[in-house]
């Protein structure tokens, strides 16, 4: 990478960012809008999500993937599942299809993914609730009112596990 060295490339590269950026948006958009119509089977689609999955997964990580996938389940009958790499789209069928208000396609072309839902703050790491939840979690599943296993921990090493985590968490929570 070579790092930009005079004030005046710095602006010319940045203009040329956002003129790209721009395009980059707007044809993501039409990509989705395009993908929608030729999937609806009400305009002689051929119910095929998968284009939807195509276009999540060529997003680069910078762009607002989960956005995006909010914006199709909301704007179309389709279920969305982002997990680390793996995508999945799938047309609504039955009670869920029923439940959906259909293809949207006018308000889809009017409002971009990144529109629909506002970016949202980061919240920042709480550790004393942190320690204070996992304390609490943990002593939920040695109760027995929780069902998570707990692999490779002894019953009695989690409790004390749980205690150290407590008191760990009280001790914070005084100095504050």
């Amino acid at each position: 990478m070579q790092l930009i060295k005079t004030d005046k490339t710095f602006n010319k590269r940045l203009s040329e960012f956002t003129t790209s950026a721009k395009a980059i948006n707007t044809e993501l958009h039409v990509l989705f809008c395009s993908a929608a119509m030729l999937a609806d089977v009400n305009n002689g689609g051929d119910q095929n999500v998968d284009r939807f999955r195509k276009i999540l997964l060529a997003m680069p990580r910078s762009m607002r993937q989960k956005a995006a996938a909010h914006w199709l389940r909301t704007m179309f009958p389709v279920s969305v599942t982002i997990k680390d790499d793996d995508i999945s789209v799938k047309m609504l069928t039955g009670k869920q299809a029923a439940k959906h208000p259909g293809w949207q396609h006018e308000l889809a072309q009017a409002t971009p993914f990144w529109e629909l839902s506002e970016e949202k703050d980061p919240q920042p790491l709480d550790p004393i609730a942190r320690l204070s939840s996992l304390g609490k979690q943990l002593r939920a599943v040695l109760s027995g009112e929780k069902e998570r296993p707990l692999k490779g921990i002894e019953k009695d090493k989690a409790e004390s596990l749980a205690e150290q985590i407590e008191n760990l968490s009280a001790a914070f929570a005084s100095e504050s």
